[in-house]
């Protein structure tokens, strides 16, 4: 579960030596006491992932330096299935941005779905960032 908390409040500005008008914004995840997992391993994963994805980007003709950061959100469902695939914003390439949607949600492998404390499966939110160094 993810939320915010907004305070809103005055305080003085190190700039300028003003008192305005602020506000803070943290962002919160709650996280289950375990959390979902990939069934063959987070270095499988990420292998995966950064190799299809440097394929990609040579094989779509990607500008790497032209290469958006991002982070791409996917739910693991309580049957361990993946659903609510979703980029925060573009790579800066349309293709790209439903390749690495196509990507997360092909997988090889199963997916492991969270438990909170008393061991009930629950469904999670998960995030992977890509950037400039390589899906």
């Amino acid at each position: 579960m993810q939320f915010n908390i907004r305070s809103e409040f005055t305080a003085i500005n190190s700039k300028t030596g003003l008192l305005e008008h602020t506000f803070d914004s943290p962002h919160l995840s709650v996280v289950p006491e375990q959390q979902a997992s990939y069934s063959l391993g987070k270095t499988v994963l990420v292998n995966y992932l950064r190799e299809k994805g440097k394929k990609a980007v040579a094989e779509k003709n990607i500008d790497a330096k032209k290469l958006q950061p991002g982070k791409l959100h996917f739910t693991i469902a309580t049957d361990g299935s993946i659903i609510n695939v979703y980029l925060d914003r573009t790579t800066n390439y349309p293709e790209m941005d439903i390749y690495l949607k196509a990507l997360i949600q092909n997988t090889p492998g199963d997916w492991l779905p969270a438990k909170d404390a008393n061991g009930n499966i629950m469904p999670q939110e998960l995030v992977v960032s890509y950037g400039l160094l390589g899906c």
